[in-house]
């Protein structure tokens, strides 16, 4: 077992050495300049096992995802799945570049495990940021993480000023469709994860609530009547009741 800054550093985008060795990068791209690896064996003999690092072993192997190799990057968080490059198809890996938390203290373990979470997530949730959110903090759950709330999850007021700003109109950033605050979509994430709080059920679950919205057809148009109609429709849609084994939801720390 090793802690994650044991790990050498790397400092260039995990997928750069990958399309190199897969041939992938256009040939009037000019890499003089680069000179970090060209080969995946470059970058895996940089990596460690997720079961193998301190702070990333009891999660991953609660959700399964212990043999994903790790890199601790200082450039990006990303994961890349055999079925992105040829050269991780070849040896049945899956790759993600970890971002160096820097100076957080005493949640340095917390940002990690948010940040792995959080890659996953994304890869197993689909495309709207409700559904990359819900899967997050299920994955937390499932794990028993005492996880971040990304910005992301959560925007300024002043980001969505200025994504309203682009076209004049406002933009729906959660995906839910409807007009709704940050701390608003927060709690439909939120309360989502808490009565599936694992990636089975959480799949199943952003399923049938896609299709709920489908069938809502912008008949609700605000955040707090989106929020009223789903705890009405809840028990309908299939969800579970409460957490497993009578365990009260984990809190999420902002």
């Amino acid at each position: 077992m090793i802690n994650f800054n044991q790990i050498p550093m790397l400092t260039v985008d995990a997928l750069t050495p990958l399309l190199l060795e897969d041939r992938a990068f256009p040939a009037v791209v000019d890499m003089t300049g680069y000179h970090g690896p060209r080969s995946l064996a470059e970058v895996t003999a940089i990596t460690a096992q997720a079961s193998q690092i301190s702070e990333l072993s009891r999660i991953a192997a609660a959700i399964g995802w212990g043999k994903v190799e790790v890199v601790r990057s200082s450039v990006n968080s990303r994961l890349i799945s055999p079925d992105d490059h040829p050269c991780l198809d070849k040896v049945s890996c899956w790759l993600m570049s970890v971002k160096e938390p820097g100076d957080v203290g005493a949640n340095y373990a917390q940002h990690l495990q948010s940040a792995f979470l959080l890659e996953i997530a994304a890869r197993l949730s689909g495309q709207t940021l409700w559904s990359h959110g819900a899967t997050y903090f299920a994955l937390g759950l499932q794990a028993e993480a005492s996880l971040i709330v990304p910005d992301m999850f959560c925007p300024s007021a002043d980001f969505l000023a200025a994504v309203d700003d682009l076209d004049g109109s406002e933009y729906d950033w959660s995906g839910l469709g409807v007009s709704i605050t940050p701390s608003d979509a927060l709690t439909f994430m939120q309360t989502l994860a808490k009565y599936n709080p694992s990636a089975e059920a959480i799949r199943s679950a952003i399923q049938m609530v896609f299709t709920w919205l489908h069938y809502l057809n912008g008949a609700i148009t605000s955040g707090k009547a989106l929020l009223q109609e789903f705890e009405v429709v809840r028990p309908d849609l299939g969800f579970l009741p409460s957490a497993p084994f009578g365990r009260s939801p984990r809190r999420f720390t902002a």
